[in-house]
């Protein structure tokens, strides 16, 4: 089961074009949720999107993509590295979580 949308593949935050491509025994418990979770999407986004994918093959748009991105987590990483902070590496997401058991806070800090 994939499911994305035109915000994270092309940084299109509030297009609300997305797409799921699954297995044809899953159909009925995608249908079901989909009718509680679907937003409106004119018309003219869904083509810019469809747009978007000729566009992207063509101007190598997906590894310059990840290029960039693993840049941006790196430099970001760097300061759990600084810190010598264990943490997830996303591999492709933008999420990372950072074991913080090692910080220590001050009893009187204020939350």
């Amino acid at each position: 089961l994939t499911i994305s949308s035109a915000g994270k593949n092309f940084y299109t935050t509030g297009s609300r074009v997305g797409w799921l491509i699954r297995l044809e025994n899953l159909i009925k418990y995608i249908a079901g949720a989909h009718t509680r979770i679907c937003y409106s999407s004119v018309s003219p986004l869904q083509e810019a999107t469809a747009i978007r994918f000729k566009e992207a093959d063509k101007h190598n748009f997906w590894e310059q993509s990840k290029k960039e991105m693993r840049g941006k987590m790196t430099r970001f990483n760097a300061v759990w590295d600084e810190l010598v902070l264990p943490y997830s590496d996303p591999e492709g997401g933008h999420f990372v979580l950072v074991n913080m058991s090692r910080v220590q806070l001050p009893a009187d800090y204020d939350f």
